[in-house]
């Protein structure tokens, strides 16, 4: 009788470690899921905690979807890990970490207001983080509120001086107040701490050609494309940028090869056909160029740039009329509208 209680108490265990059908507990498999996402693992491990989630139902706890909302951030799947967090705040407390994640999934997903609310009860709760004051700080900036989001970018650069996100944006900030030598000593401080950052150099050459030191803005640039062309994420703002500094120094034939490769990394951008059209037609490609800005318009009849420099190259290869339709359509399209209190 003892023999077989023993044996009986082995099998429930083994049971319990395997379950029915031969398979790990959802503890195990939760743990190996956690240990997978310290591996970086992300994709495997969510589709273990989908397994769990999946098998167990509402009976599947917070720390599932908890677990599962990181793989979603990890992975910047926004929507998906705002779903898990919420079903996780249903079935548990909320953690300090979980506000802190949703605070920063819904700055990802552009809801603004919202992630200022959340991280502003974060912080309440621990005010000595400095990622939660950039997140603050951000929301700031994206809201248009500028001289909030520079307090608080300044208290998470002070509180973590190694993060070159914060001075990448305070650069931002002081930029586009005019305030070339703030941006100037901003984006070279964000360079140090991350030397490898493509949108840094690109914004330290902004920040050159607006202290119309037109050489080292073009070396930022050149840097940022070298960067750009070793990392799987592109960008064409380098190359934007550097085809139009060499059309603003008189250099069109330079700028079409840049701007041909920007507008190759977002084909449908409205705005670098219309440099590139601009460069073309100061080479004497009015074809090229025509058809670059016809397209625009056929996209979005409204554009004004476009309806200008289309005026432009019409009037510069003798098609006077239809010249002054386009330069009549942007004088109406540019003019501020008027309030009914007006």
């Amino acid at each position: 009788m003892t023999r077989s209680v023993v044996w009986i108490a082995l099998l429930l265990a083994l049971l319990e470690a395997r379950g029915a059908e031969g398979q790990p507990s959802p503890p195990a498999r939760l743990e190996h899921a956690v240990a997978l996402i310290a591996e970086a693992r992300y994709a495997e491990a969510q589709q273990i905690l989908e397994q769990i989630a999946g098998s167990l139902g509402e009976a599947s706890g917070g720390q599932v979807h908890y677990h599962l909302a990181v793989c979603h951030i990890k992975q910047r799947q926004w929507t998906q890990a705002e779903e898990a967090l919420k079903i996780s705040f249903q079935r548990s407390a909320p953690t300090l970490p979980g506000i802190f994640m949703n605070a920063f999934v819904l700055f990802h997903r552009g809801r603004y207001n919202e992630s200022l609310a959340a991280i502003s009860g974060y912080l309440e709760k621990d005010p000595g983080n400095a990622e939660a004051h950039k997140v603050k700080g951000l929301s700031y900036f994206m809201l248009g509120r500028q001289g909030e989001a520079e307090a608080e970018l300044k208290r998470a650069a002070a509180l973590d001086p190694r993060d070159s996100d914060s001075f990448y944006y305070l650069g931002r900030i002081f930029f586009s107040r005019s305030n070339m030598p703030g941006a100037l000593a901003s984006f070279e401080q964000a360079i140090r701490l991350s030397p490898d950052s493509v949108r840094a150099y690109n914004h330290l050459g902004q920040t050159l050609e607006g202290l119309a030191d037109f050489p080292a803005a073009r070396d930022a640039y050149l840097k940022a494309i070298a960067l750009e062309q070793q990392q799987p994420v592109k960008s064409q703002w380098p190359y934007f940028n550097l085809g139009g500094l060499y059309i603003k120094e008189g250099q069109a034939r330079e700028a079409i090869g840049y701007l041909r490769q920007a507008l190759a990394r977002n084909p449908a951008w409205a705005e670098g056909k219309i440099r590139l059209a601009v460069a073309l037609s100061s080479t004497g490609q009015c074809q090229e160029a025509l058809a670059l800005l016809d397209d625009v318009i056929r996209t979005n009849p409204k554009d004004a740039d476009a309806h200008y420099q289309l005026s432009r190259v019409l009037r510069k290869i003798g098609r006077r009329k239809q010249a002054e339709e386009h330069a009549l359509m942007f004088e109406t399209l540019r003019k501020p509208k008027l309030s009914r209190a007006e």
